[in-house]
């Protein structure tokens, strides 16, 4: 497991240090134990922890939906429910703070330190795929020791070809040793988008769809049945 910095808000002394315990026999770090949800706050606003394990029911006067919501939104730090009340009530309420996990009490160490080591490793994905979200190009191996630089904006299709992919931009044609599974896993979701298993096309270069191909550019590619529904939403079409 992940080591991850955690915070308790929890009212319960026993139970926090019960947490506390658990967390600490695999190699995690408490960094603080809080009852009241104006302190969680206070407290992940100076030491911003990987994860929070918040109780539902609190003293003061917020409860830990209400902290958890605050927490997401400043901090976006990824939050696991405790509580007593699983009632559907109380679950519907605390789904729009988007928690990673809802323990009910009593639970056991293993319940926990899965939903720890889910959390975290959601958590870490998530960030890497912002990070890569945000750049604008990739590199590929171009030649034996060659890696060109290749902006998305430029790049219009790329198809596969055995263990092969041809990647298309608007200039150059570049054909690269890599699966065309290994090259969508580098590329950024929100501009590419499979179309076909044998095509993956920018979806910002899309000009016109027809009964079963895409426009792009003066190519046009198959779209498969398989695949169309979420290209046609991608696309944000008008009916």
């Amino acid at each position: 497991m992940e080591k991850a910095l955690v915070l308790i808000v929890e009212d319960n002394v026993v139970i926090a240090k019960s947490i506390q315990a658990m967390i600490a026999d695999h190699g995690m770090e408490v960094i603080g134990i809080c009852n009241t949800g104006e302190e969680a706050i206070a407290f992940a606003e100076h030491q911003q922890p990987d994860i929070v394990i918040m109780d539902i029911k609190l003293g003061g006067k917020m409860d830990g939906i209400q902290t958890a919501a605050v927490i997401r939104d400043m901090y976006r730090t990824p939050v696991i429910y405790l509580s007593d009340y699983t009632d559907h009530v109380t679950v519907r309420k605390a789904k729009p703070t988007q928690p990673v996990n809802f323990l009910a009490k009593p639970f056991t160490e293993a319940d926990l330190l899965r939903a720890i080591d889910i959390a975290v490793y959601n958590a870490n994905a998530l960030r890497a795929l912002e990070e890569r979200e945000n750049d604008e190009f990739v590199f590929v191996k171009t030649g034996l020791q060659k890696y060109s630089r290749l902006e998305y904006n430029s790049i219009m299709y790329v198809e596969a070809s055995r263990s092969y992919c041809n990647i298309q931009c608007v200039d150059k044609l570049h054909n690269i040793t890599m699966s065309m599974a290994s090259l969508a896993e580098q590329l950024a979701p929100s501009r590419f988008i499979k179309i076909h298993r044998s095509y993956i096309v920018n979806i910002r270069k899309v000009r016109e769809i027809t009964g079963t191909e895409v426009a792009i550019g003066n190519y046009r590619l198959p779209i498969s049945d398989k695949h169309r529904a979420e290209l046609m939403a991608r696309l944000n079409v008008l009916h």
